[in-house]
């Protein structure tokens, strides 16, 4: 889709939620580099326009971006990592600060291979 004809779907979304504070500007400066976005027909935003109509509430940016593969026929690429399960974090070393014990994430090796 051009910029402009994601102006045009943006505004067509915040319409059917029009008493949801919106910041329209923003999504549609955001939006735009959104790339299964950009790779998308006028005809694919119709679709994705269509899905969103039921939705009770404004979806974000990663539902949005789900429907458009739903209706490209596009998947996310799965690497297949048994240390991850495709998260991209395995778990830290636990930090004990002020008598509590965080636990923390870290990079799983397999996020090299992306």
């Amino acid at each position: 889709m051009t910029p402009a004809e994601i102006d045009l779907f943006v505004d067509r979304l915040c319409s059917f939620w029009p008493t949801t504070n919106i910041a329209r500007n923003t999504l549609k400066n955001g939006w735009k580099h959104s790339e299964i976005i950009i790779d998308a027909t006028a005809e694919h935003g119709k679709q994705v326009l269509a899905d969103c109509k039921p939705l009770p509430k404004f979806p974000d940016l990663n539902a949005i971006e789900a429907m458009f593969r739903k209706v490209m026929n596009r998947q996310l690429t799965q690497i297949g990592c048994d240390k991850c399960g495709n998260t991209g974090f395995i778990e830290g070393t636990p930090i004990q600060q002020l008598g509590f014990t965080y636990r923390t994430s870290q990079y799983c090796t397999c996020r090299k291979t992306q």
